[in-house]
């Protein structure tokens, strides 16, 4: 099902939908803090507060839902949760808070979150925060997170801001602040005085730090510091090479897939034969040169595991596969080199194999010459048997078609996945 937005505009997504339903349905009370009335319009980030006592239960109901969560330690009481929408190609993310609290670091904290809760509306198949209530929830965010209130947020703060004096929860809590506050913060903004209105948030934040100064400054300090442990208990990332040919497209996919993504994605170029600075030097020195590639890959390898273990998603270019590729010139110590070259690194959860014909290849890249394309194709090709993991992608398609089928596979296997690493049966895409 795919429910209507609230207040006109495109479909929401089904994602969403799901998301909405699984939560009304366990009697979780839930308000989206802003954008109620822009979701139909393909919003990606979805901001939502959800009652404190649910929080065991969120990650069991919004995965049976059709999302994963990516754990991001130093966030406060944020939760972030993606699912990737094929039919629209939209990656959604929910951003789920239980705490209402405010700054880059959460650390301008209150205890008004089940007060907001109380006040919530629906619109529809949504339910959001009260106007008053969101209106004072986005000016605080912008205020006390970026110091300004950006132009795209202007339109939405001035319509409310006649209803943000009803003595609501926040205006209540910024008037224990600074009185007077609650009065000209809504009227800087509904005269559009936007110089103003940064001004007094200023003064709002200098007021917080002389109630708690020393909370304040506590928080910060322990969220940032969180921010760079690894998260506990949570899954291991997932990594995959993307393969193929010079020519099929596999460093433009790969960094297609890490700017479109909204898992936290990482990129490494293995680049196996790639030669080094001082190569002719190199040669003069017996063994020189692959004690230099093998202590490259080890680094690269301990590279991977480091993002593995942070729950990232590590997008491998040039893998260590490509050792494996036959080779007319290829002696005994090319032989032994190709093997231990091939030893430095474990199998990836997935393999993306990029196939097209070996004409096509050559016409992108001109490289190796279309009967050594064809070599090289057919080398990859056998490689799909012995590997469950790897899946056969048409090159011949678009490029965004190629993402977005790559994006689906990607998706589907971080989705299923119980953090183990464990392969799946490897197929041929359509």
């Amino acid at each position: 099902m795919v429910a209507g937005p609230p207040a006109g505009g495109g479909a929401v997504s089904g994602v969403l939908t799901n998301a909405f339903e699984a939560l009304d349905q366990r009697g979780i009370a839930w308000a989206l803090l802003r954008g109620a009335r822009a979701l139909g319009e393909l919003a990606a980030d979805v901001d939502l507060l959800v009652d404190a006592a649910a929080a065991a239960e969120i990650d069991g109901v919004l995965l049976a839902a059709g999302f994963a969560r990516i754990r991001a330690p130093g966030h406060g009481s944020h939760r972030f949760y993606v699912s990737y929408d094929a039919s629209q190609d939209r990656w959604i993310e929910l951003d789920i808070v239980t705490v209402v609290a405010f700054g880059t670091r959460q650390q301008f904290r209150t205890a008004l979150a089940p007060a907001l809760a109380a006040r919530r509306r629906r619109l529809g198949t949504v339910a959001a925060l009260h106007l008053s209530d969101g209106f004072w929830h986005l000016l605080l965010h912008l205020l006390l997170s970026r110091g300004e209130v950006p132009a795209q947020y202007r339109a939405v703060l001035r319509s409310s801001a006649s209803s943000a004096l009803d003595g609501g929860p926040l205006q209540a809590f910024v008037r224990t602040l600074r009185p007077r506050l609650a009065s000209r913060l809504p009227a800087a903004v509904e005269a559009a005085d936007w110089r103003a209105v940064v001004e007094l948030g200023r003064e709002l934040r200098c007021a917080w730090y002389l109630r708690e100064g020393l909370g304040v400054v506590a928080r910060s300090t322990l969220h940032r510091l969180e921010r760079h442990v690894p998260p506990g208990g949570a899954r291991r990332g997932m990594s995959v090479a993307v393969l193929g040919p010079d020519g099929a497209g596999k460093t433009t996919l790969a960094e297609a897939l890490r700017s479109s993504t909204r898992l936290p994605a990482a990129y490494v170029y293995l680049g196996v034969w790639r030669e080094f600075r001082f190569e002719a030097q190199l040669r003069r020195i017996f063994g020189a040169r692959l004690a230099l590639r093998l202590v490259k890959l080890l680094v690269k390898r301990g590279l991977i595991a480091w993002h593995r273990r942070r729950g990232h998603l590590v997008l491998l270019d040039r893998y260590t596969l490509d050792a494996d590729l036959p080779s007319d010139d290829l002696d005994l110590k090319g032989r032994i080199s190709a093997r231990l070259v091939r030893r430095t690194n474990t199998d990836p959860d997935l393999m993306i194999l990029l196939d097209a014909p070996a004409e096509l290849m050559y016409a992108r890249k001109g490289e190796h010459g279309v009967a050594e394309l064809q070599l090289r194709r057919k080398a990859y090709l056998a490689m799909a048997e012995r590997f469950p993991q790897m899946v056969v992608i048409d090159a011949e398609q678009s490029r965004d078609a190629v993402r977005r089928q790559a994006t689906e596979l990607i998706w589907k296997r971080w989705s299923q996945s119980d953090g183990s690493g464990a392969s799946r049966s490897g197929s041929r895409a359509a």
